[in-house]
């Protein structure tokens, strides 16, 4: 008998020939099969871990909530929610002073009345939009009230140039 030749080969070339290995057998395969196995495991470590954070506060997305905070943005709540809420803010560019906190909110038209029964300080109003100072702990109350679509926290304008008046 002759020698076996890969099928692949091309004729004439002076090429060795490869003869047919068995790929998921021997001391090789069992370490790819041992690091395959261990990156499952990592990656299902990593998942958790991902998980935890998000549950507690440090993700991206918020924990699940009830329908009373329906209106309220997910940094709002994921700050109320957080063990440090002054240094939640800080990472999120959110401004938080005292207890206070800076948010937009959203009325259900331009001639609605903000709710009443809470300490807001209102800083601007234009149309149905509010930019307000709101205690922290009051926030999901008044985002369930039925004047309000929103509470979220305002865009920050920053200036690329110099201002002038004019």
């Amino acid at each position: 008998m002759g020698k076996r030749r890969c099928p692949l080969a091309i004729p004439g070339s002076r090429a060795r020939v490869l003869e047919r290995a068995p790929i998921f057998r021997g001391p090789l395969a069992n370490g790819l099969r041992f690091f395959f196995f261990l990156s499952v495991v990592a990656a299902a470590v990593f998942l958790s871990c991902q998980t935890s954070d998000k549950e507690s506060g440090g993700g991206l997305t918020p924990p699940a909530r009830s329908q009373g905070c329906k209106g309220l943005e997910d940094r709002l709540y994921r700050m109320m929610n957080a063990s440090d809420p002054a240094r939640f803010a800080q990472e999120q560019s959110i401004y938080y002073s005292r207890g206070l906190v800076r948010v937009a909110i959203e009325l259900s038209g331009p001639d609605a009345s903000l709710p009443t029964g809470y300490e807001i300080q209102v800083e601007a109003r234009a149309g149905s939009s509010v930019q307000a100072l709101i205690q922290l702990g009051e926030l999901c109350r008044i985002s369930s009230e039925p004047e309000v679509r929103s509470v979220m926290v305002p865009f920050e304008v920053k200036p690329k140039g110099k201002v002038t008046d004019g």
